[in-house]
């Protein structure tokens, strides 16, 4: 993976935003390609503009339990702003055989880009990595006067503490009450200026009401914005389809035990997972059993334990849903 070389930074009221012409799908065609166009707290980037400054990137492991909040995106541009050599891997490929093969074999080559070498190993924390983690401890040591390691990580349990003492993490998706509302706003300002660029009517009100809805996954909400585009304007007349407060046919299909239901709607709520985990359990534990309520807490709350290592977000989902379907009595 790596970043377009085809892109236009584009002036708009709301600030300048990349585009990348060639791709269709929304959150490719507007993915960041500046530091200014990240959406982080003030300190984190003030942090990342100051080894931008530096010319080189130092190790870290980029943290988030929510998908879509752009650690990947950071990663790359940092590799962009410093002029590096980027190497993209999947974490699950990163086994110990890779490390002594493909990742040394980058690693002791030469290159030509002033801000070295960069590798990116991408969602490390899955099961099974531990080997490959303890092997990567020497690695760091072995190339750290050319070689930058950027680690990006759902679960944060699932990185050795000695590969984090080496790559420390940065935690993305959990700001402060008065830092999430400023992030919200700025991304707020990004979605206006991308349908600035593409000439579609819109709703602020709407606009802000999805973006409060689905924040901090912002890949989801650029995502959803193309899809919604399609219509010609974004405007009141469906808010309430893109906002969606009414999770009855959930409820509903769970009491008939209809798993084909289920299915359709674990595709609809995945993308916004984290609301919609609270928003069924204030829903569904007023009427069922006392002895079901506990089962309720019990089953979403292990299911929310799991969620940064679930590979399949919607599989995750219908597990669930599967769980609850047959365990839970119902109120009269």
């Amino acid at each position: 993976m790596q970043l377009s070389e085809n892109v236009k930074l584009i002036d708009t009221k709301y600030g300048k935003i990349s585009q990348s012409p060639d791709e269709f799908a929304w959150d490719q065609r507007y993915r960041p390609t500046t530091i200014d166009e990240c959406i982080l707290p003030a300190a984190d980037k003030e942090t990342m503009r100051g080894f931008i400054k530096s010319g080189r990137i130092d190790n870290m492991t980029l943290v988030s339990d929510s998908p879509g909040t752009g650690k990947t995106t950071l990663a790359l541009v940092l590799g962009e702003e410093v002029d590096a050599e980027v190497m993209f891997v999947n974490g699950s490929d990163c086994g110990v055989n890779f490390i002594r093969s493909d990742l040394d074999r980058f690693a002791s080559s030469m290159t030509q880009k002033k801000g070295g070498k960069i590798i990116l190993i991408d969602e490390f924390d899955r099961p099974g990595m531990a080997e490959a983690q303890k092997h990567m401890r020497s690695f760091i040591e072995a190339y750290s006067k050319n070689v930058t390691v950027l680690i990006s990580a759902n679960n944060i349990n699932g990185i050795h503490p000695a590969l984090l003492s080496r790559c420390p993490p940065i935690k993305f998706g959990s700001p402060s009450k008065e830092e999430r509302i400023d992030l919200m706003k700025q991304m707020i300002k990004r979605c206006f200026g991308i349908l600035e660029i593409e000439g579609i009517e819109y709703d602020q009100q709407v606009i802000a009401a999805f973006v409060k809805k689905h924040y901090p996954d912002a890949r989801s909400i650029v995502k959803a914005l193309g899809f919604y585009s399609k219509r010609g304007k974004i405007d009141a007349g469906i808010l309430s389809e893109i906002v969606g407060n009414d999770i009855t046919p959930v409820i509903q299909a769970m009491k008939d035990k209809n798993f084909k239901v289920l299915r359709s709607e674990a595709i609809k709520y995945a993308p916004e997972y984290e609301t919609f985990l609270a928003k069924l359990l204030d829903a569904v534990y007023p009427i069922v059993t006392n002895e079901s309520k506990i089962a309720l807490i019990q089953a979403i709350g292990e299911n929310n334990a799991q969620y940064g290592l679930a590979v399949n977000k919607e599989i995750h989902l219908q597990y669930l849903f599967m769980g609850l379907m047959l365990s839970l009595a119902w109120e009269a």
